[in-house]
């Protein structure tokens, strides 16, 4: 049987090291529902990962904008922690 459609994941388990937003949310529109869709890149905390590894895309499906969380301070990183997350994967052809 195939997979189809989103997979569900936990926080927990995509990110066990945590994550932290390192730039700006930016909108975008949602091809199936048109709704609004947020993008926000965060930056997986994964000490094993390569540097090119480490900067992901999180999309938010959202009519209002997500707030980033403050910054810690004397860093500018901002941690954040992510419900109901999906994984959508993609085929290069």
């Amino acid at each position: 049987m195939a997979l189809q459609g989103p997979i569900p994941i936990s926080f927990e388990l995509l990110f066990p090291h945590g994550c932290y937003v390192v730039g700006e949310v930016t909108a975008a529109k949602d091809k199936a529902t048109g709704l609004p869709v947020w993008q926000v890149p965060v930056m997986d905390a994964d000490p094993s990962l390569k540097a090119a590894q480490k900067t992901v895309t999180v999309k938010i499906l959202s009519e209002v904008q997500p707030v980033v969380p403050p910054s810690l301070p004397g860093v500018p990183l901002a941690p954040a922690e992510f419900d109901g997350l999906e994984v959508k994967p993609y085929v290069h052809q």
